[in-house]
């Protein structure tokens, strides 16, 4: 899963790297928009079953009846709330594109339509997927769509602004979502529910879909308007600094938080009866994630004007210090969001929506408060942000750390600091945070191999 997650994040980096050279920052800060709206509008109108039936699927395979009623539910979902997004999100941006972003994007309207469709279909194949454990097939598909989407996006180079935007929002969703249908059309033939079977597990999925997706859309518009006010504050190409340094900041976790729904999400919703086990298992993932994560980001840390400046443009190093506060903040997004899937597992709707909303009003507040000081005060909010979702989801889940885990978290996060620091101390920053870097990789390596998750 990671190698096939590297792929496809090297390949969306690709697609960036075009938009960038072609249309410069202020491609980038359109594209960003319109990524924004296209993951708000389909988990608006998703309804989060793509993350509600995994979990059904899983607890359901010991019964062919109730997997075979959830995939049932899944398809007769997805085909009633996909077309009605695509149609929907089509006028409303035709119509109200320009005055929300103040861009001129209303003409990418038909566009959009596709991509929030695709991506619904998407949900649902991967759900699929990921239920009946598949992680593989679901690997090959992600490597796949986004090679293809790459190839689309590189094909319309030669055409114009709008082509290659166009190709850029739509290309990745449909690209993906064909290839998925392909690789789960393996389950075409598991048993469906009949009659009214599917009808309460589709009630079921919903209600907690919905909980996941109300979350997911207060991200995305979190995102949308932190962007937006960014643009009007700033202007748009420090919006388009602003959206470089976030999808990096978030796509590389793909590295790292995938296996949360490919094998994570399933595991605890058969432990989920079990509080001990359940516990154990979150414990596990803390360890594995601290593990896995303090070094990618203390490189991160170490190599991010340069990367900013070969995923885009030698303008986009600007943008470095902005990163680089984001990153610091991802140690707490992997943490809150282990502890988070806790929630999940236990359907416990609610206290997971009110975790999710503390994330989205603190970030909200705080940008609109310190966005107009610069750019890497907007990384301030992103991670304090986090901060207060981390230490919100650990009194919701009652979470308590072993000594070891103790040391673990305390240990990477001196480091981190440490490199960060470094990088703001002139005379060291040359050799400072490589050695850093160095030794947190080192001190990572040597626990894994001590560890059972080695």
């Amino acid at each position: 899963m990671a190698v096939s997650s590297a792929l496809a994040l090297g390949l969306g980096a690709v697609r960036m790297k075009i938009v960038a050279v072609d249309l410069g920052a202020s491609g980038i800060g359109s594209l960003g928009i319109l990524m924004a709206a296209v993951s708000t509008l389909a988990t608006t109108f998703g309804c989060g079953l793509g993350v509600s039936a995994i979990g059904a699927i899983a607890v359901g395979l010991d019964s062919g009846d109730r997997a075979g009623s959830a995939r049932e539910a899944l398809r007769r979902g997805t085909w009633v709330l996909a077309p009605t997004a695509g149609l929907v999100s089509c006028a409303a941006w035709f119509w109200w594109g320009d005055d929300f972003t103040g861009e001129p994007l209303g003409f990418l309207a038909p566009w959009l339509g596709v991509a929030v469709f695709a991506t619904i279909l998407t949900a649902r194949y991967s759900a699929l997927l990921s239920g009946f454990g598949k992680v593989r097939e679901l690997s090959a598909a992600n490597v796949v769509g986004a090679a293809l989407a790459t190839l689309v996006v590189a094909a319309s180079i030669p055409s114009s602004d709008r082509t290659m935007l166009a190709a850029a929002v739509a290309a990745p969703p449909v690209a993906l979502a064909a290839v998925t249908a392909l690789a789960s059309r393996v389950f075409a033939r598991t048993p469906g529910g009949r009659g009214g079977t599917w009808r309460p597990e589709l009630r079921s999925m919903i209600k907690l879909g919905v909980t996941v997706s109300s979350s997911v859309i207060m991200v995305s518009a979190s995102q949308l308007f932190a962007t937006s006010w960014v643009t009007r504050t700033l202007g748009i190409d420090s919006a388009g600094l602003f959206q470089a340094s976030w999808s990096i900041a978030n796509l590389y976790l793909v590295f790292l938080l995938s296996a949360l729904t490919a094998e994570y999400l399933p595991r605890l919703s058969k432990l989920r009866l079990d509080p001990l086990a359940t516990s154990e298992a979150a414990r596990e993932q803390v360890r594995l994630l601290i593990l896995l994560a303090a070094p990618i980001i203390a490189w991160l840390l170490v190599v991010a004007p340069w990367l900013l400046q070969l995923l885009y443009t030698r303008d986009f190093a600007q943008a470095a210090g902005l990163l680089r506060v984001q990153l610091l903040g991802d140690v707490f997004k992997v943490l809150g969001w282990t502890l988070a899937f806790i929630l999940l597992a236990r359907e416990s709707k609610t206290r997971y929506f009110a975790g999710e909303l503390s994330w989205n009003l603190t970030f909200v507040g705080l940008v609109a408060l310190l966005a107009r000081h610069g750019l890497e005060f907007v990384g301030v909010a992103y991670a304090a942000a986090y901060v207060v979702y981390l230490l919100i989801t650990v009194a919701q889940t009652r979470f308590r750390l072993d000594a070891d885990t103790r040391r673990l978290m305390l240990v990477a996060l001196s480091g981190l600091f440490a490199v960060y620091a470094l990088t703001l101390w002139p005379e060291g920053a040359r050799w400072g945070p490589p050695v850093g870097a160095v030794l947190i990789s080192g001190w990572a390596l040597w626990k894994l191999r001590r560890s059972a998750a080695w």
